[in-house]
């Protein structure tokens, strides 16, 4: 992919080919091709100057693509009663010769393709539209944003992939189906061990110790996993018991302040959670994005997002900050899409029903756009190579994150990469490993990761 900034470029008449043969279409026709005599002379070829490349903007000059005045389709190519579609050229009919008329070959004649005199256009402009979750990254750690957009990272849920253990929280009728067969599994693990049982005092009575320590160690393992689906148990009667006692509540249409919600009193209050399959992108801004789930009812339109981790801001009943920039760019699509009134967003975190709603003010919507605007700007100046941004001040991001999370690398590696012009920022530790970084490939610094600060990882210049 092309690391150029939010746009590309394409000619709608090279595609016409491929789209002429999808199945359902009918072939576009082509225009009447006319012979030209072999009498005539041919002209030589017209001989076209190369332009001369148009010089990059400065750092000052650096235009937002939404903002630019240039036209994203030539209107001048046809007029204003004339349709886009190609025409059908009108039935040429031939009459048919006598039947004893003598056949005489047909006249050899030299074809070209016709030349279309009418003045280009501009190619047609398509933007590079931003996601929620690179622009909450930008917030987080500027470098880590960039990387989200150059590696194609839209996903917007910060919670971890389900784990073996995953119990579902959110969802009442997968919370049954869990339970039910939860159930049956913890009957079939104590009918298997009454088996092991039975089949062990036999062994015993024996003095079979072939047959008696398989099933004791069998049975020691069984008894584990019984024990563990008897916790899982427990913990989803607990959320069914949760969910079906929740009284109705929510927050008032125009809070002004941050408040604890329940999400099973929101469901009980009227709220229907709705979930989009495709991103939601802005007519006007270059930003698209679809969050966890929206709860709607009538045209009330509230924001949903979940956090990878149990706590939700840096203390008790804050969030942070890009969080806040999530659900204000939420608030921007949803109401991009209709007369929506999105007053306010929630947050929870990826296993607790217990979250924060925060209002959405104009103010930080008005923030949103001038975030993205710097966003923008920042990752022109980087893929153009004129100004990388700085590493974020706070130390403790970086401890984390999985773009500076060193991997192991092989001289072998290492020299195919310096021959295809990919020469890694290359760590060493005290051992004589090799290691390496997205983010220090990158950016050529090495990020104060926590693995690496364990490891006592030095980059090395030539190995």
């Amino acid at each position: 992919m092309s690391h150029s900034l939010f746009e590309y470029f394409f000619d709608p008449e090279e595609l016409e080919p491929f789209y002429s043969q999808l199945p359902g279409t009918s072939p576009v026709p082509k225009r009447p091709v006319e012979p030209i005599p072999t009498a005539s002379k041919q002209e030589p070829p017209t001989q076209t100057v190369p332009s001369a490349p148009t010089p990059l903007p400065q750092p000052d000059q650096v235009a937002i693509p939404w903002q630019t005045q240039e036209k994203t389709r030539d209107e001048s190519r046809l007029s204003p009663t004339e349709n886009r579609v190609t025409k059908t050229p009108p039935k040429v009919i031939t009459p048919s010769p006598p039947p004893n008329a003598p056949t005489q070959p047909a006249p050899i004649s030299i074809t070209t393709p016709p030349v279309d005199n009418r003045p280009r256009s501009n190619q047609t402009r398509l933007r590079r539209l931003l996601s929620v979750h690179a622009l909450g990254q930008y917030v987080f750690c500027p470098r880590s944003a960039i990387l989200a957009v150059e590696k194609g990272d839209e996903r917007d849920v910060d919670e971890p992939l389900p784990r073996f253990t995953y119990l579902p929280n959110f969802d009442l009728e997968k919370i049954d189906e869990a339970f039910a067969d939860k159930v049956n599994q913890f009957l079939f693990y104590l009918l298997f061990s009454g088996g092991l049982i039975v089949l062990l005092k036999m062994a015993l009575d024996q003095q079979n110790r072939v047959v008696f320590y398989p099933c004791l160690l069998a049975l020691l393992g069984l008894a584990w996993g019984t024990f563990q689906v008897f916790i899982s148990l427990l913990d989803l009667a607990l959320r069914r018991r949760a969910a079906r006692q929740a009284e109705a509540r929510e927050p008032e249409p125009m809070i002004n302040k941050m408040e604890p919600v329940n999400w099973w009193s929101l469901l009980k209050a009227g709220l229907e959670p709705i979930r989009y399959q495709h991103p939601i992108p802005h007519p006007e801004f270059p930003l698209e994005g679809v969050p966890w789930r929206v709860l709607q009812r009538g045209s009330l339109r509230i924001p949903v997002i979940k956090s990878g981790q149990e706590k939700l801001g840096p203390k008790k009943g804050e969030l942070y900050p890009k969080h806040k920039i999530r659900l204000a760019a939420y608030a921007l699509l949803l109401e991009s899409t209709g007369r929506f009134d999105v007053p306010y967003g929630l947050v929870f975190s990826h296993d607790s029903p217990q979250g924060l709603a925060w209002p959405i003010s104009v103010r930080s919507k008005e923030k949103t756009i001038q975030l993205l605007e710097e966003f923008a700007r920042a990752l022109y100046q980087s893929q153009a190579h004129r100004q990388e941004p700085r590493p974020p001040q706070e130390e403790n991001r970086c401890t984390r994150c999985e773009y500076g999370k060193p991997t192991p690398i092989t001289e072998r590696e290492l020299r195919n990469l310096r021959k295809s012009d990919q020469a890694p920022l290359t760590l060493q530790d005290d051992a004589g490993k090799l290691f390496h970084c997205e983010c220090g490939d990158r950016f050529g610094s090495v990020p104060p990761h926590g693995i690496m600060l364990k490891k006592k990882l030095q980059p090395i210049i030539d190995k």
